[in-house]
């Protein structure tokens, strides 16, 4: 009885569009927040280990890095491209076999990471490719690159310089 007076009453009849209108907003917002949310998470299950990369020659325009890429999500992941301030161009790349002659090539596609599974960047594989350095890194630096995801994350990574001619990952 005394909902149906509530309900009824004058005054409440006249705030019941403000009040609508109102609960409407509030849903959107939230709404809104939820979907900003998750887009940010998107692929937050990825991680990076072990990133690294040999220190290049005196001279050399180019340089390679390599890392472990760890995809703890239920669905793939693709890595689109990279920055760096060390180059002024970043690429994600590969090498293959082609008639007995090692070719490299960039990943036009990304590098997908399957869900729940990892990825080893690493001389004579995948690889991330620096070209046109311009600021060569000397072993004992750090490089700060950022990662972008086919979903727009972008995950920053610190890449540690070895000694030049080191081909596998340092304290591993």
């Amino acid at each position: 009885m005394l909902a149906s007076r509530i309900y009824t009453h004058p005054v409440w009849n006249r705030m019941s569009p403000f009040i609508t209108a109102v609960a409407r907003g509030l849903a959107t917002v939230l709404a809104t927040f939820v979907l900003m949310a998750s887009a940010a998470a998107g692929d937050a299950g990825i991680t990076v280990e072990k990133a690294w990369m040999p220190a290049p020659p005196n001279g050399a325009k180019v340089a390679a890095g390599y890392m472990t890429v760890r995809n703890g999500t239920d669905r793939d992941i693709t890595l689109v491209d990279l920055t760096s301030p060390i180059a002024t161009r970043n690429e994600l790349h590969t090498m293959s076999m082609d008639n007995g002659v090692m070719r490299m090539r960039k990943l036009e596609a990304g590098l997908k990471v399957p869900a729940g599974e990892t990825v080893l960047l690493k001389p004579g594989g995948k690889h991330l490719m620096f070209m046109g350095l311009t600021r060569p890194p000397k072993a004992g630096d750090t490089v700060a690159i950022v990662l972008k995801t086919a979903a727009g994350t972008e995950l920053p990574v610190t890449l540690n310089v070895a000694p030049l001619g080191t081909r596998v990952a340092p304290n591993s």
